[in-house]
């Protein structure tokens, strides 16, 4: 099995766009470390090349203590940097200070890094989220005679989950205000919609119908 390469360079905290360039041969993480740094005063920014060091982009390190990827750096400490796909990773002086930068790496074929290659696509969920508990107590309500503007069928509610349902036989839409019918979420006659514990509401909600006549009953739990 291919072995890690190690080494210890120095950067000029100095000399401006001052340079560590590592070649990557096939190797999948680059463990860094860094002193001087802090006490330098000086920016360091991590960039790539794919092509042999003709052309160089930002990349983004992975702190080893708090797992938070930034492009720069400018304390002492760990890091990680995914390099699979890339010809030389770079460490360059962005913005001067005084003083020795040392920075020790460790170039590893082993992948013990997951990043994000891009962005999120957009969607109602969000990482991280936590709902707060559910109610212990399940209430209904029912509203009727709801016409073509909106109407409050729930008011806010911040510890209970719900689900709304057109008990009329005429089409209605939920909102969050007392809009007209044609803006709002479509709620078919005899069709319901839950906000549950990941992406429920807890926004006061209307109703607006297609006509004068509709009923709604909701359901709090």
């Amino acid at each position: 099995m291919e072995q890690d390469v190690r080494a210890t360079n120095t950067l000029n905290a100095a000399t401006a766009n001052a340079a560590v360039t590592l070649p990557v041969n096939g190797q999948s993480t680059v463990g860094l470390a860094f002193s001087g740094l802090t006490a330098s005063g000086a920016t360091v920014t991590f960039e790539q090349s794919n092509d042999g060091g003709t052309t160089w982009t930002g990349v983004n390190e992975v702190n080893a203590g708090t797992g938070v990827p930034t492009a720069t750096r400018s304390t002492d400490g760990q890091t990680r940097v995914a390099v699979q796909g890339r010809t030389n990773l770079r460490i360059r002086v962005s913005t001067v200070g005084t003083g020795t930068i040392t920075v020790a790496s460790n170039i590893s074929v082993r992948e013990g890094l997951v990043t994000l290659a891009s962005p999120l696509p957009p969607g109602a969920n969000v990482i991280g989220f936590t709902s707060p508990p559910p109610s212990t107590a399940i209430s209904t309500q029912r509203t009727t005679a709801i016409g073509t503007t909106g109407v409050l069928v729930s008011p806010v509610a911040a510890d209970a989950r719900r689900t709304v349902t057109n008990t009329s036989g005429i089409a209605c839409e939920m909102m969050g205000s007392a809009a007209a019918y044609g803006t709002g979420y479509p709620l078919p006659a005899g069709g319901s919609f839950t906000f549950d514990a990941s992406g429920r509401t807890t926004a006061a909600l209307y109703v607006a119908c297609a006509s004068a006549g509709g009923t709604v009953a909701v359901l709090s739990y």
